[in-house]
């Protein structure tokens, strides 16, 4: 039968991390006790913690934050005094100029440096703070000892403990929040102003775990709601054999080192252990071996879904090289991830791989920063991180502005909708000095727009629909919670504006307005430079010859590959010659976005291109196992990544050293020996889940910001 994409809306997962500004005593009489503007603030991804010097400014730092009833999150209550509450506080770091340009010369294959690289010791010595500094944050964590279990690493220090002593550490009190879209998220956050002495906070960088709160999501769709055999057309369904064909990959390659590792990353999830045991089973695949960390959260209901494909593909790709499955917290951050993971494992996975995504423009500046360079030191002792480049094409899904003029030849890509066309789907909705295209928009104050929530908005909309022709059957349909489409058989310009309600003015999208704006939502971290991105393909064997094409919603991958600019990290000199060949190229490309909607100069991604569409995975639900195909970037990266494993497994047996981080090879082996990578062409990555916009990223022959340089012949 037909299969049916389910794309999860994701458990949202929230950071906004902490951004430590010293003022002056005045100000606290003065704007900072006035409420941040919502729209301005959040969608920024930024709550502001404050250095309040007031009365007591001899011996305090006062970090001061709001979040509650700023939407998208909703304060629930009171933390109970038990409850669990884990904070890092990331201390300033020394000679990053040094890491940088050691980082750069272990990569890069021209540097006499390459893969000459450092031990964790010698790179926690180049970075960490003076041993005073230190010395004061444990002299001032000595007390709470008892109540609290403190890691030291070498630029932090992460305090689990409970509400209770966190609040007399911080001074302040702690609420629980949750997202409007995903109920069933919880995050125990500061609701008061929260401080640490005054000597402490000139050597911090930034705090986690305190008022920070990021939407992150998984990047995995099922071809069908429900957990059962599904037939379909076996030509198209991916498994581990078929895809070593695809790619030139030796079958009979197996890992035989024992210091090669690979690793998985996940976020409130885990994986099936049946479920892996079944699809080593049914495919006769080499039996795994699997070292966890973490906490096993199936029982308390977090998902599978995500893990079990990471996990089963992981291992099968690269049959015989250990797996450390590394389950982490809805509450970690990415930075927190990052920086932590030394002293999690036994010994540092030579490949990892992030299945997870978050809106970039949402994630404070320091955050980024912190991340890419926790990634360099991974990348300094010769660990390869590698990210799913998204499954919202270039328009991304968690904090979208709606501002790209939308294809009308595309209506309700969620389904359910009564109408199977419509002549406009964007308006403008103003609020003060807050706009959102409505419903395409998904920031935080589009996101305070559903007329399910907020009667007032929904009074505006039942007042703009009543004042239309007949002849427009102007309507809102809402097929499922929180997906909402305008259907109109009136284009936007003859339908009737200058509707004023409740404080919600309605006028008319005719077009992209950078006042609006940016269009495009990148995804994070696959954004970041220091990280090997992976989009996503779908491959058709019914074709004569490889027919590969970048995943869209409008072919048979059936959802949009991640890919496109940063809006914060500059390009790196790897990608500069690629980047540019596309640039002189894309004005030639169909529904290739305008060079106004983005920014050339950053850091263009993915890097590199792997099937993600139709992978058959094994599940485990109350009614046992069951297999069925599953989509995304979050199928490409892991499989990608193990066979990256691989590699490194044949360089270790010779007694040479992993490859460490990849994209300076890459794109010189690109340069060099171009029959090295398929080339993809012929899609453009204008679509997310919910919406087609006129125009995206578009591939083209050689790199491109939709499949990078392409896929991998292995056997080149």
């Amino acid at each position: 039968m037909v299969l049916s994409v389910l794309i999860k809306h994701g458990e949202l997962m929230f950071k906004f991390m902490l951004n430590v500004q010293l003022v002056n005593c005045n100000a606290r009489s003065k704007g900072l006790s006035q409420r941040l503007d919502g729209h301005t603030a959040m969608s920024r991804g930024v709550l502001l913690l404050c250095l309040v010097v007031a009365i007591h400014c001899k011996t305090f730092g006062v970090l001061r934050t709001k979040i509650a009833d700023v939407p998208p999150f909703v304060a629930t209550g009171t933390a109970m005094s038990h409850e669990a509450v884990r904070v890092t506080l990331f201390l300033k770091q020394n000679n990053l100029d040094q890491l940088k340009r050691t980082f750069d010369a272990v990569s890069d294959p021209a540097s006499p440096s390459w893969r000459q690289f450092l031990s964790r010791q010698d790179v926690d010595d180049m970075v960490k703070p003076d041993e005073a500094i230190q010395k004061a944050y444990r002299s001032w964590l000595a007390p709470y000892a008892s109540s609290a279990r403190i890691i030291e690493g070498a630029d932090y220090f992460q305090i689990h403990t409970d509400v209770v002593t966190a609040s007399s550490m911080f001074g302040t009190s702690f609420s629980t929040y949750q997202h409007p879209f995903n109920q069933g998220q919880r995050l125990i956050r500061v609701s008061s102003e929260a401080s640490l002495p005054m000597h402490l906070v000139s050597s911090l960088h930034f705090v986690a775990g305190l008022d920070d709160a990021t939407p992150r999501y998984k990047i995995t769709g099922m071809g069908g709601k429900t957990l059962q055999k599904r037939q379909a057309n076996t030509q198209y369904m991916i498994t581990p054999a078929r895809l070593k064909s695809y790619y030139n990959v030796d079958p009979t390659l197996k890992g035989t080192q024992s210091s090669n590792v690979n690793g998985v990353v996940a976020f409130d999830d885990w994986f099936s252990a049946n479920a892996l045991a079944g699809f080593t089973q049914y495919f006769n695949l080499t039996q795994p071996t699997v070292k966890t960390y973490g906490t096993n959260c199936l029982a308390q209901g977090c998902d599978q879904v995500e893990s079990d494909l990471d996990m089963q593909y992981m291992t099968s790709m690269g049959p015989g090289i250990p797996v450390y499955f590394d389950g982490n917290s809805g509450q970690v951050s990415f930075s927190e991830w990052a920086e932590t993971i030394t002293q999690k494992f036994d010994v540092l996975p030579h490949v990892l791989s992030i299945s997870y995504g978050a809106s970039e423009y949402q994630a404070d500046s320091d955050e980024l920063d912190r991340f890419d360079t926790a990634v360099q030191k991974l990348g300094v002792q010769g660990s390869s991180v590698m990210v799913s480049s998204g499954d919202d094409g270039a328009m991304g899904i968690i904090a979208t502005t709606g501002n790209c003029p939308a294809d009308v030849s595309v209506y309700c890509l969620g389904g359910g909708c009564q109408n199977n066309a419509s002549l406009c789907q964007q308006i403008v909705v103003t609020q003060g000095q807050n706009k959102c295209v409505f419903p395409v928009g998904t920031d935080p104050f589009c996101a305070y727009l559903d007329p399910s929530q907020n009667t007032n908005f929904r009074s505006a909309m039942n007042a703009f629909i009543s004042k239309q022709k007949a002849s427009c059957a102007l309507s809102l349909e809402n097929p499922s919670q929180g997906d909402y489409y305008l259907h109109s058989k009136c284009t936007c310009p003859n339908l009737t504006y200058g509707v004023t309600s409740n404080g919600y003015t309605i006028s008319v999208y005719s077009g992209y307005d950078a006042s609006l704006g940016r269009p495009f939502d990148p995804s994070f971290p696959a954004s970041a430079p220091s990280v090997t991105s992976v989009s996503a393909s779908v491959l058709d064997p019914t074709a004569t010859g490889f027919n590969e094409l970048p995943t869209s919603t409008l072919n048979d991958g059936r959802f949009d590959t991640g890919g496109g600019f940063s809006l914060h990290y500059p390009q790196p000199s790897y990608q500069a010659s690629a980047v540019a060949s596309w640039v002189a190229q894309m004005s030639t490309l169909p529904h290739q976005a305008p060079s106004s909607y983005f920014d050339v100069t950053k850091r263009a991604y993915p890097d590199v291109t792997f099937n993600g569409a139709w992978y058959q995975v094994v599940q485990e639900d109350n009614q046992g196992l069951s297999i069925g195909p599953i989509f995304g970037t979050s199928a490409s990266c892991p499989a990608f990544a193990a066979l990256i494993g691989l590699v490194n497994d044949q360089l270790i047996a010779q007694g040479k050293p992993p490859l460490g981080f990849l994209n300076p090879m890459l794109y010189h082996l690109a340069e060099t020996n171009p029959a090295a990578f398929h080339d993809l062409t012929g899609v453009s990555n204008r679509c997310n889940r919910k919406y087609c916009c006129q125009s995206g990223f578009a591939a083209s022959p050689g790199y491109d910001p939709i499949s990078g340089l392409g896929s991998p012949d292995f056997a080149q």
